[in-house]
C-alpha cells in the first residue's frame, strides 16, 4: 500500500462522515422502500387536494355569475306573474263572452 491510501483509510477511521453507512437487512431496506413510497403517496394526495379544493374556492368566488343568475331568476318570475295575470283576465273575459253578457268590458278595468 502506499502512502497516499494508507492516508485516506486512515482519514475514514477517524471521520465517522466519510466511512460508508453499515449495511441494512433486507427487512429494513423493504421498509425504508415502503416509507418512502408512501411518503410519495401522501405528498401526491395533499397536492390533489390542495388543488381541489382551491378549484373549488375558485368556483364559489365568483360573485358576478351569482349575481346575473340573481337578475335572470327574478326577470324570469316577474314575466312568469304577468303572463298568469294576462291568462287569468283573457279567461274571465272569455267566460263573460261565452255567457252572452253585455258589460264584459268593466271586466277590463279591474
Amino acid at each position: 500500500m502506499t502512502t497516499e491510501t494508507k492516508w485516506l483509510e486512515r482519514l475514514r477511521q477517524l471521520h465517522p462522515l466519510l466511512a460508508p453507512p453499515p449495511r441494512r437487512s433486507d427487512w429494513a431496506a423493504r421498509q425504508a422502500e415502503i416509507d418512502a413510497a408512501s411518503r410519495v403517496d401522501r405528498d401526491a394526495a395533499r397536492k390533489t387536494h390542495e388543488a381541489a379544493a382551491r378549484e373549488v374556492e375558485r368556483d364559489y368566488d365568483n360573485d358576478g355569475a351569482t349575481w346575473a343568475a340573481v337578475a335572470v331568476i327574478v326577470v324570469v318570475a316577474a314575466l312568469g306573474l304577468w303572463l298568469v295575470f294576462r291568462l287569468i283576465a283573457e279567461s274571465r273575459m272569455e267566460d263573460c263572452l261565452i255567457a252572452q253578457r253585455h258589460n264584459c268590458d268593466l271586466l277590463l278595468q279591474q
